[in-house]
């Protein structure tokens, strides 16, 4: 497979992840093999000293429920067929047969997040202070949001806005 790239941005690929060796894909039901033939490319591109590895010789860590959510354009990585797909869902395939080590987790996780959460210290918490948060409910994205404005000691101002009409309005999620 060949998913060219130029020059410059090669080199800014390199310098994002030359101090890269775990690459955790979450969700890995939603990844397909295309997706990971072009990971693989792309980390072999990155890591040309590896090019002949799978991964550029980093370490991939697959997780999520794998039968949760079908990935949209491809098969899912547990399908072993070759039949009637293109070389870069062949390539991915074959990428995803690597793969030697798999660890199923049978204990109900949100409890012992909830326990760890409790154990850990604040100069740990704000070591991940700046990353980014993926959050499923509304409420937890306004905390954290709240506290990040509140973390930059300056004055913020909160401001409400009401649609007048327009078309704009029409397509506006709310009047807040």
């Amino acid at each position: 497979m060949c998913l060219d790239i130029n020059r410059e941005k090669l080199k800014q690929l390199q310098k994002r992840l030359q101090n890269i060796n775990y690459i955790i894909i979450d969700e890995m039901s939603m990844v397909d093999h295309r997706m990971l033939a072009i990971i693989d490319v792309r980390l072999c591109q990155a890591f040309s000293e590896y090019k002949n590895i799978p991964f550029g010789s980093r370490l991939v860590i697959l997780v999520g429920d794998f039968g949760q959510l079908l990935p949209v354009c491809d098969l899912p990585m547990y399908v072993k067929s070759l039949h009637n797909h293109d070389s870069v869902s062949n390539d991915g395939r074959i990428a995803y047969s690597q793969f030697w080590k798999v660890y199923r987790l049978e204990v109900i996780q949100e409890v012992l997040v909830t326990q760890f959460e409790n154990r850990v210290s604040r100069v740990e918490c704000n070591q991940f202070s700046e990353t980014t948060h993926i959050l499923t409910r509304w409420l937890d994205v306004d905390e954290v949001n709240i506290n990040m404005l509140k973390s930059l000691y300056c004055s913020v101002a909160r401001i409400l806005a009401v649609h007048s009409g327009g078309k704009e309005a029409l397509t506006a999620d709310s009047d807040v």
